[in-house]
Order: structure tokens, then C-alpha cells, then sequence
């Protein structure tokens, strides 16, 4: 006892002198700033512990504390200052998540460095005022944890409540759907790259922040919800083969899809569509199908499939697999559409093995990866601008993040060996029924099924079936109505071939009227006159409608032309495929066109317009003093600059084109008629244009 009294003595003597060794040498800095050699030959020490008290001295922490390691992040004593704060904001019951409590770390150590700067700047120690000007990176989650384990906080989930759905895994349910629904037969010659199988789930934003609480009380304090994103559903589609459907995107509480996603990078193979609820529904089930069939068209005509290709398609038990058209447009492509037994899609569908899991682990890491950079770019945006408080996030913004992370985990959780893995451990393709019915969880059914031969397999509206196409009850017409309708039918695409050949006749009869004769010898190296086209014909081209194409002319409803022009082309065996636009939709339309030739558009643009400044006196006379040849092309060179009519000439002379420009109610415009080859263009809303295909 006496030796320790006698060491703790003397421990506590050497700490006073410490203590006035390090008040001496400051206020000698102090009066004698940057003098540092000197200082350190005055004290009997080394310029390297001069500088490790003046460091300590700066970001007024204790030399035992910050001396012989690393410097924390922020100092011990600010760090207990920061732990009340959060203790005593917690006591006034307000919602602190993880990021709060690393954006107070940060601004404590941000706060720490300055005043650190400052006193540095007073010794003369311009090192060190560099040192403290440059902020450390942010702190880990390992930092955190260990911060808030050291202060007696933890986080807790905020009290929500779960959908559990009812489990039915009965072995005898599973057997009886693949001898019953699933048969041998319909599995038979089909290719694993004709198997598919369609699914939703929820990319919602569902992020479960943990609010701070003090150690042993039961809960945190509950966020207030703000900005709603909707509910947003992700429809996407899978097959063991390499090629795959583009996914599908419902985005709830509006009525047209953003921009903003439309116009993101990694969209470029997604669709978007809209509803009330975000869910989907038959008049959604219709486009998918609709969209689904047109992509099994074009693989088709890339040789991916054979003509006649027997195609599978699995579908959950979902009351909008019951539309009537969707059933008639999968079977005319030759595709069976089987149905799940209600209560077992987490058993047999693929996506629901495999995918999906990994889906929603990848989801929930970029939603939060992705929302931090977000509020990130706030704060950065908040300091710029000296706003009192961080901005909470946009409703927009919310489900830009939504739809940007759950693109990029399906990415990762998509892969080529996962797909297949989920066909196989499912027995959906190959077609193993035992592979199924002996997974873990089925197996202890076997021995004594509670239902032997089967049971009602959920209470969905279509279960365990295949669905075929329903016949449509039509009305009874008599012969009379059947001529009538039919004669109205003909006389319609009677003017409308009419028309078509008019125009053309007009337009070569007025070149052949417009070209001089020769009335005497011309030299081969002689410079031929130019051919000057009359002023009424060249008036007759400008009338056009898609001749001129800007922002101030009056638009109409492009979704009302979309329906009319589907409906107008679908007699004739065509279809639309749309494109995003942004300014670009006509040199998307003629990509489209050309088979895809061009990656990016704005090459084909700067062809286009090359041409025409190339060939200027023959496309001349259709340019006016309102602006010339050459000003409409130095616009025109623009990406996003609306293009129109006018490019069609050096469009049709470039491709060796002919253009037939297809528009609502109008007759069948076209351009260029002296080319063997076709471009099919639509012209909607009197601003935007879309391909059409055979």
C-alpha cells in the first residue's frame, strides 16, 4: 500500500509538470509565433513533440488521449458533448436515424477542424493549419457502432406490422400440378430459350430507419412519412436462355410516366407504364402481353427463335391473367401460358427460388448506397446556398432512387447461372416433378399428406390451369350489315390508295414538267443547269403536315393519336414501336428503320445533315427567308433539336429511301418515291415520330 501511495504521488507530480511544461510552451508560441526550433531548444525537447502538443493543443484534447495514436475522429470531449445531445434529443422524443448520427459526427469533426485551423494559424504553424484545413473521410459503420455502443445507445425498427401469407406446402398439391396442369406433353421439343416466367414484386420506398433510443426503454420515436413515392412494381420476366424480355416498370398515383426515368442511362431495356395504384391490373396485363409478343417477334426475326417455336410462359394465379385479349394474343404467337397452383408460387416459380432473394438483399443495399449519395448532394446543396435545414427528398426523387436501385440489383441478382439454377431446383425446366416436391419443406408432408388427392390451391381467381383463348361474343349482324360495313371498309382504304398514288403522280409529273429538254449537244464535262421545281408544287410540300416541326406549334394528345394510328395500322397488319424522343424521336424512328445500325443517334443526325448541306442547291427551294438552308442545319446539328420534314429529302437520297409518313386521319403521305427501299414513319401529336413495322 505504501509503495502505490508513493507512485501515485509521484505519477501525479509528473502529470502537474507535464500540464505546465505544455501551458509554457503555448503561450510561448503564442508570443513568439512559428518559432518552433527555438521553442523546443528552450524546453528540452525534440521539434516533433513540439508539434504533438501544439496538435493537441489545437483541437483542445488531452495529450494522454491523442499522443501516442492515431487522432480520432473527433476529440473524447466532443464526443461526450455530442452523446448528451443525442441522449437529451431522444428524451424529447425526436426520430434520430443511423445517418443523423454520423451527419452529427460530421459536423462536429468538421466544426473541430476549424476551430483547430484558427488556433493553429495564432502559433504560426501553417503545416498544421493545411493539415486541419483537409477533412478526414467519413466514418464507418464500424465507427458508428462503436460510438453508440460506448454511450449506451442503440437503434430499434420502428412498430409496423407484417403481411404474412398463408404457406401451403403439401407434396400432394405439387404432384397433382405437374400430372394434372404441367404435363409431359406440353414440354416436349420446347427449347430451354422458349421457357419464360413473369412475376412482380415491390420496389418501394421501404426504407426501415433505425431511430435512436436510450438503452432499455422499448421503442423509438416513430418518423413522420412525408413526400410519398407510390407504390411501384417491377415486372420483369426470365428465362434460361441468354436473351430476355425487357422488364416493366407501374408506377402508382400517376398519369403519365416522368421524364426523369425515362431519360435514365440504365432504362434503356425497361418500359414504364402508369396506374392508380402502382399494381398490376387486365388493362396493364394487356400491354405487357402486347409488348411481350412484339419482343418474341423480333426475336424471331433475329433467328433466336424458329418460326414455329413452341414458347412456355409461367404466370402466378393474379385476377389480371383473365383478360380475354391477352389469352387471344398469346395464343396467335404460339405461346402456353400456365398457371401456378395459388399457394405455392414461393415453391415452384422460378423467380420466387432464387432471383427475388438475392433481388431484395441487392435492393435494399443500393436504395440505401443510392439515397445516401442523394442526401449527400443536398447537403453539399444546403451549404452553397446557406438554407437553415437539409431538404428532405422529393416524392420525384424518392422514385428515381427506387427505380435506379432496383435496375441495378436486378442486374446482380439476374445473372445467367441463377436463372438457370431457378428453373432447375424449382423442376420447371427440366421438367423434374420430384425435384419440387423434395425440397425441405415439402418433404415432411410425404409421409402423411394432409390432403391426398389435393386441394383448392388458394383463393386467387385463376389457379392451377392453362389458359387459352376465349372466343369473343360478338353481335348477330344480318347479310345487309355485313355488306354495308364492309363497302364503308373498302371505300376508306379505296381514297386512301387514291390519294397515295395522286401525290406520287403529282410529284413525278411536276419533276418531269420542271426539267429543261435538250435542244442541242451537251458536253459531258459541261456543268448541267440546276432544276428548278415549280412554286405551287414546292407550296403543296410545305403544307404537309410533319413538313415543319417546333415547340410553338399547336400540339394534339399524342396518347389519343398513339390509339388511333394502333388502330388505324392493325387492319394492315402493322404495328408501332415507339421510342423515347427528348428531341431525338425521328433519328430514333429511322434507326429503328435501318435495323438498328447506329448505336448513337446523333451520328445518324450529323450524317443527315452533312448530306444536306453537301447537296444544298438541290434541297434549297424548300427553305424560305425565315431561315436558310444554312441556319436550319447549324440548328439541326444540335442533339435534341426536333427534326422534321425537310430532312426527309436528304434522308431518302442518302439511304436510297423511299419515306411513308403515316398520320391519324390523314392520307398516306410519302417521300422519295423513286427508291425500291421502305421507311415506315408515324407522325403523332403533331410532334413526334415512331417507327413502324411490318
Amino acid at each position: 500500500m505504501l509503495t502505490r501511495s508513493k507512485n501515485s504521488k509521484q505519477g501525479n507530480q509528473r502529470r502537474q509538470r507535464g500540464f505546465g511544461l505544455v501551458e509554457l510552451l503555448i503561450a510561448y508560441l503564442l508570443l513568439h509565433p512559428g518559432q518552433t526550433t527555438i521553442a523546443s531548444r528552450e524546453f528540452g525537447i525534440t521539434t516533433q513533440q513540439t508539434y504533438t502538443i501544439a496538435r493537441c493543443y489545437c483541437r483542445q484534447t488531452s495529450f494522454k488521449n491523442d499522443s501516442l495514436r492515431m487522432p480520432s475522429y473527433i476529440t473524447r470531449e466532443r464526443e461526450l458533448r455530442l452523446a448528451q445531445n443525442i441522449h437529451q434529443r431522444i428524451l424529447n422524443r425526436e426520430a434520430l436515424t443511423v445517418d443523423d448520427v454520423r451527419q452529427e459526427i460530421i459536423n462536429q469533426h468538421i466544426q473541430e477542424r476549424r476551430n483547430a485551423s484558427t488556433r493553429a494559424e495564432k502559433l504560426g504553424l501553417f503545416s498544421l493549419v493545411n493539415e486541419f484545413r483537409s477533412c478526414l473521410p467519413e466514418p464507418s459503420s464500424q465507427y458508428i457502432f462503436n460510438f453508440v455502443h460506448r454511450h449506451n445507445i442503440t437503434f430499434s425498427l420502428q412498430p409496423c406490422q407484417e403481411m404474412r401469407r398463408f404457406e401451403a406446402s403439401f407434396s400432394s398439391n405439387i404432384v397433382q400440378w405437374f400430372r394434372c396442369v404441367y404435363q409431359p406433353t406440353i414440354s416436349t421439343g420446347v427449347r430451354a430459350r422458349s421457357v419464360f416466367n413473369m412475376d412482380e414484386t415491390s420496389v418501394n420506398w421501404d426504407i426501415q430507419q433505425r431511430t435512436a433510443k436510450q438503452v432499455g426503454t422499448r421503442r423509438g420515436i416513430c418518423i413522420p412519412s412525408d413526400n410519398g413515392a407510390g407504390h411501384i412494381s417491377m415486372v420483369p420476366t426470365i428465362s434460361p436462355g441468354s436473351h430476355q424480355p425487357p422488364t416493366l416498370f407501374i408506377i402508382g398515383l400517376l398519369k403519365k410516366v416522368p421524364e426523369t426515368l425515362l431519360q435514365l442511362p440504365a432504362a434503356e431495356d425497361c418500359q414504364f407504364d402508369v396506374s392508380d395504384s402502382g399494381f398490376m391490373n387486365l388493362q396493364l396485363f394487356r400491354r405487357w402481353t402486347r409488348m411481350f409478343c412484339e419482343w418474341i417477334r423480333q426475336q424471331k426475326r433475329c433467328n433466336y427463335f424458329q418460326e414455329n417455336e413452341r414458347i412456355l410462359l409461367f404466370l402466378d394465379g393474379h385476377k389480371s391473367r383473365m383478360d380475354e385479349t391477352a389469352s387471344q394474343l398469346l395464343t396467335e404467337e404460339g405461346v402456353t401460358a400456365i398457371i401456378f397452383p395459388g399457394a405455392l408460387t414461393h415453391i415452384l416459380q422460378p423467380l420466387d427460388s432464387i432471383v427475388f432473394k438475392q433481388f431484395r438483399s441487392q435492393y435494399k443495399k443500393q436504395l440505401l448506397r443510392q439515397t445516401r449519395q442523394m442526401n449527400k448532394n443536398k447537403i453539399i446543396e444546403q451549404q452553397m446556398q446557406k438554407k437553415s435545414r437539409v431538404p428532405s427528398l422529393e416524392a420525384f426523387e424518392k422514385r428515381l432512387v427506387c427505380v435506379q436501385a432496383a435496375i441495378d440489383a436486378y442486374q446482380m441478382a439476374s445473372t445467367s447461372s441463377n436463372r438457370i439454377s431457378s428453373f432447375e431446383c424449382t423442376g420447371i425446366w427440366p421438367r423434374v416433378p420430384d425435384r419440387a416436391s423434395n425440397r425441405n419443406e415439402v418433404t415432411q408432408d410425404n409421409d402423411a399428406p394432409v390432403f391426398p388427392n389435393g386441394r383448392s390451391s388458394g383463393l386467387g381467381t385463376v389457379s392451377a390451369t392453362i389458359l387459352t383463348a376465349v372466343k369473343r361474343k360478338r353481335d348477330l349482324q344480318t347479310e345487309d350489315e355485313i355488306e354495308t360495313n364492309q363497302n364503308q371498309s373498302n371505300g376508306i382504304k379505296r381514297r386512301r390508295e387514291n390519294t397515295s398514288i395522286s401525290v406520287s403522280n403529282q410529284t413525278i409529273e411536276s419533276i418531269k414538267d420542271a426539267i429543261p429538254t435538250a435542244t442541242k449537244y451537251v458536253s459531258p464535262s459541261a456543268k448541267l443547269p440546276p432544276v428548278l421545281l415549280p412554286k405551287e408544287f414546292i407550296e403543296s410540300l410545305n403544307k404537309r403536315p410533319y413538313k415543319k416541326n417546333n415547340k410553338e406549334k399547336a400540339k394534339s394528345n399524342i396518347q389519343t393519336d398513339l390509339v388511333l394510328l394502333t388502330e388505324q395500322l392493325e387492319k394492315d397488319g402493322l404495328t408501332i414501336r415507339n421510342n423515347r424522343g427528348a428531341g431525338n424521336c425521328l433519328f430514333h424512328a429511322l434507326n429503328d428503320q435501318l435495323g438498328g445500325i447506329f448505336h448513337d443517334v446523333h451520328i445518324l443526325r450529323t450524317m443527315i445533315v452533312q448530306n444536306l448541306l453537301e447537296h444544298a442547291e438541290q434541297f434549297r427551294e424548300f427553305f424560305d427567308e425565315d431561315e436558310s438552308l444554312e441556319e436550319y442545319a447549324e440548328r439541326m446539328r444540335a442533339d435534341g433539336e426536333w427534326g422534321d420534314g425537310r430532312l426527309f429529302g436528304s434522308i431518302a437520297q442518302l439511304f436510297n429511301t423511299r419515306i411513308e409518313i403515316y398520320i391519324p386521319g390523314e392520307p398516306l403521305f410519302s417521300e422519295g418515291d423513286s427508291y425500291q427501299r421502305t421507311a415506315r414513319l408515324g407522325f403523332i401529336g403533331n410532334c413526334h415520330y415512331v417507327s413502324i413495322r411490318a
